[in-house]
């Protein structure tokens, strides 16, 4: 993981109105705005993906700095073009905290929310079979089948749209 202390998530959706040719141009030089900014903060690494209606985003810092992701907020709301809002998601490492920021063109907003330790007591909380405490560092193949086995017999078939789902479902 390197020394990054956090991650920032970037997600962009462009507005229906503007034809593909528009949307090509736009987001060509949007990318090339929010990557020179980007560089600028001193991102460790960038990563854009085009998704035709939307453009996702990636990168790390090495540091985990407000006052950073909050300039890096306001200048990205300064370069966006008409047409495109966005969301920032910066996330520490030590999943102590995340701030989220929603952009327009010239406006931007903030939220900080922390990441409790345990989850809330009112989430359902999914039972699964536990390996058997040894002090060998090496399981058994036959253990771990053993395991795989008694978790399928314990998932549910089909649970209704009123109960909880599955994990995979969330």
């Amino acid at each position: 993981m390197k020394n990054d202390r956090t991650e920032i998530f970037g997600a962009f959706e462009y507005d229906e109105s503007m034809t593909y040719e528009e949307l090509l141009s736009v987001e060509d030089r949007f990318i090339e705005d929010l990557g020179r900014l980007l560089q600028d903060a001193c991102t460790e690494h960038v990563e854009f993906s085009p998704l035709g209606d939307a453009l996702m985003f990636q990168c790390a810092f090495a540091g985990h700095k407000l006052y950073i992701f909050r300039k890096l907020a306001q200048e990205v709301a300064a370069v966006l073009p008409s047409g495109i809002s966005g969301r920032i998601v910066c996330l520490a490492h030590n999943l102590v905290d995340q701030r989220i920021f929603w952009l327009t063109r010239g406006e931007w907003r903030e939220e900080s929310r922390a990441i409790p330790r345990e989850g809330p007591e009112e989430l359902r909380v999914w039972q699964v079979p536990t390996a058997p405490e040894s002090d060998s560092v090496d399981a058994e193949a036959g253990d771990a089948q053993a395991l795989t086995d008694e978790a399928e017999k314990q998932t549910p078939a089909a649970e209704s749209d009123t109960q909880t789902s599955t994990p995979d479902a969330e």
